[in-house]
């Protein structure tokens, strides 16, 4: 089930629940979450630093399902309402060993 009443596309109210900073952000809206699920979304700028020929290569794609598990602990936190607690360092261990990184395993090896 979807705990969001509205998808989230506030820009810097989603960078702030992520560690990376632009040029690197590769999520900027919030569409659906749940305990056990995310989606995110991003809207690519034609001069983004993961593009080539007008598509996003996989570093990119790779790194955009990376920050979609970060934006969901970020949330996670938020919903918390411990948004001082985000975190913001070291993201890889919290989520290395959840299910999401397995899907993300799974994905990113299928491309």
């Amino acid at each position: 089930m979807n705990l969001l009443t509205d998808k989230i596309i506030d820009k810097s109210f989603i960078q702030n629940l992520i560690p990376q900073k632009t040029p690197f952000v590769m999520v900027d809206k919030l569409l659906f979450f749940s305990n056990e699920k995310v989606v995110s979304g991003f809207t690519i700028p034609q001069d983004h630093l993961f593009t080539s020929d007008n598509f996003f290569t996989a570093p990119g794609l790779i790194e955009h399902m990376a920050q979609t598990v970060a934006l969901h602990t970020g949330y996670q936190y938020f919903l918390l309402k411990k948004p001082d607690q985000l975190p913001h360092e070291n993201l890889l261990p919290i989520f290395r060993h959840t299910s999401q990184w397995v899907l993300l395993f799974h994905f990113a090896h299928q491309l």
